[in-house]
């Protein structure tokens, strides 16, 4: 596999940008307080750091080239977020590299159910409780629109379509309207599934997470 990363723009977010999301979001994990289960997080913040096996059928419009991952990869779980206006989830979720020095790594991936840039509230899920711990939610909104997808995954694409075995080159790209996630969380730990495709409809990608309870 190839690690070769770019800092063109890739969906409105820029590798530098999206380094310094990523500091930002794991530099808020330190000094967390216990929580329970995704209802719990409504007040306090939960983190659980594990690891995600991910497979993603990268297409370039002409093949479709499989490849499987596994990266290490924390979860945060946390209240509501809010700007100008306040996230309507009942809690606010981030998925992403558990080792910054990592971030450029094919078969990374983000998750944010929503963001604050300055001032502004930006929401990218739609997530909802349901029982026993468990919780689902669906990519509603990647905000391309306006450049701000925080919602990525890392894909080897071929340099050449369709001709994959002349080199693969590692491309940010935003997750599609329609992705899902969903999962099961206790005091312990924390089961979690996310499906979906780019937001070119090239790619499709499946990653299943299992964490243990680290704050």
């Amino acid at each position: 596999m190839h690690d070769d990363t770019t800092d063109e723009a890739e969906n409105g977010l820029t590798r530098r940008n999206y380094v310094k999301a990523v500091g930002t979001a794991v530099g808020a994990v330190s000094g967390l307080t216990l929580g329970a289960t995704p209802s719990a997080a409504q007040q306090t913040e939960l983190v659980y750091g594990g690891t995600a096996n991910t497979v993603i059928l990268a297409g370039d419009g002409i093949s479709v080239t499989q490849n499987t991952y596994q990266r290490n990869v924390i979860l945060v779980f946390g209240p509501p977020k809010q700007g100008g206006l306040a996230e309507t989830n009942p809690f606010s979720l981030f998925v992403g590299p558990a080792d910054r020095n990592e971030t450029g790594q094919p078969g990374h991936y983000e998750v944010h159910s929503a963001a604050l840039v300055g001032s502004n509230l930006f929401q990218y899920w739609d997530l909802q409780l349901q029982g026993n711990g468990g919780f689902a939610g669906t990519l509603t909104d990647p905000h391309n629109a306006e450049g701000l997808v925080w919602n990525i995954i890392n894909v080897e694409r071929a340099l050449i379509p369709g001709r994959p075995n002349l080199g693969v080159l590692t491309t940010m790209l935003g997750m599609g309207v329609g992705t899902q996630i969903s999962g099961a969380v206790t005091d312990a730990s924390a089961e979690v599934r996310l499906q979906g495709a780019t937001i070119d409809q090239f790619t499709q990608f499946s990653s299943q997470i299992s964490a243990a309870r680290i704050a």
